[in-house]
């Protein structure tokens, strides 16, 4: 939202992403049948393959997806079950937000998400995800794979999205909007 003006867009109203348990559409894999580390998908920037790049550098096997070439949603579905870490990333330094729906997909999802710590939270969904600075983003990986850290950390984002139900923004947007009655 906080970047909207700039691009001369005066949004009225704001919907916020929240749990619904039809969001829930990964199955989940047993952690002995994750046999990748890192996931990454949308679109590579000079930003986001140095990050890939220092993580790769750690030994971490990573699977990628640009969004030059673009997935079927089971399949990045999929991708997203066979790893231990999906990775959020800002676009670029000029481009310093997180994607909020795919926060809550994760969280939603009993998936281990990790984001790159940013200045512009709309929408406060960061805490509902790991977050750490673009140059610790490796060693986080490392720490929290070495511990299994991402397992119960996925559970603990999880519990947490479910207090924050989507009907619930829906129904306050349209109060706001047109007024409660």
């Amino acid at each position: 939202m906080k970047e909207l003006p700039k691009y001369e867009v005066n949004p009225s109203g704001f919907l916020r992403y929240g749990f619904h348990p039809r969001l829930q559409e990964i199955k989940l894999l047993p952690d002995e049948y994750k046999d990748n580390d890192v996931y990454f998908f949308g679109l590579l920037t000079e930003d986001r393959r140095n990050v890939l790049r220092t993580i790769q550098e750690k030994g971490l096997k990573i699977l990628l997806h640009d969004y030059d070439n673009p997935t079927l949603s089971f399949v990045r579905n999929s991708y997203i079950d066979r790893s231990k870490i999906i990775l959020n990333l800002a676009q670029s330094t000029g481009f310093r937000h997180m994607s909020g729906i795919r926060i809550i997909y994760l969280a939603t999802n009993h998936c281990y998400g990790l984001c790159e710590s940013v200045d512009i939270d709309d929408g406060d969904y960061l805490k509902f995800s790991d977050v750490a600075n673009p140059n610790e983003i490796a060693e986080r990986c490392l720490e929290v794979i070495e511990t299994k850290a991402y397992l119960n950390l996925a559970e603990k984002y999880h519990e947490m999205i479910k207090k924050f139900p989507m009907k619930n923004y829906l129904e306050e947007l349209l109060d706001k909007t047109f007024g409660s009655g």
